[in-house]
């Protein structure tokens, strides 16, 4: 198997990149059409070349020699502190996918490696991340990856 490399992305990246976002977005919303807004391949591409030149982000792919396996968006978030909530600066994994055909070989393993080197770079102890309750696949990996539940939102219809 040959190595694999992580980088940052880069604008010959992003049709890959929308590509894997219009399958990951598809199962959302398909789970949750309520939630989930309807693709909008165009969108998203500006959305990501946004985040190239924020300095808060950070757009980082997985590489097995010219084939993208997958792909990171980390953002850096700085919370003031209210009442109830103590100041803090942490990293948020906003989007992580990994293409079926590299699962289960170390790319999103190493993905979320790459998430907790950006935050120590950024001077941060904690990654946090949001995972969806129907997706138990991804919950068992984060799990496994060392991450556990820091809060749980729950909804009803009304």
């Amino acid at each position: 198997m040959t190595k694999l490399l992580i980088e940052d992305v880069t604008a010959a990246d992003l049709d890959q990149l929308t590509d894997y976002f219009v399958i990951e977005q598809g199962v959302h919303r398909a789970a949750h059409p309520e939630l989930f807004t309807a693709v909008d391949s165009a969108a998203f591409k500006d959305f990501l070349l946004q985040s190239l030149d924020s300095s808060t982000s950070y757009l980082r792919i997985a590489k097995r020699q010219t084939e993208i396996a997958g792909f990171l968006f980390v953002e850096i978030y700085q919370h003031h502190g209210s009442i109830i909530r103590l100041p803090r600066k942490f990293a948020c994994v906003e989007l992580i996918y990994v293409d079926p055909g590299y699962r289960r070989q170390g790319v999103g393993s190493a993905l979320l490696n790459d998430a907790k080197q950006i935050a120590r770079l950024e001077g941060v102890d904690r990654v946090e991340l949001d995972v969806m309750a129907f997706n138990g696949g991804a919950r068992d990996f984060y799990a496994n990856q060392g991450f556990s539940d820091l809060s749980c939102r729950m909804d009803t219809k009304v």
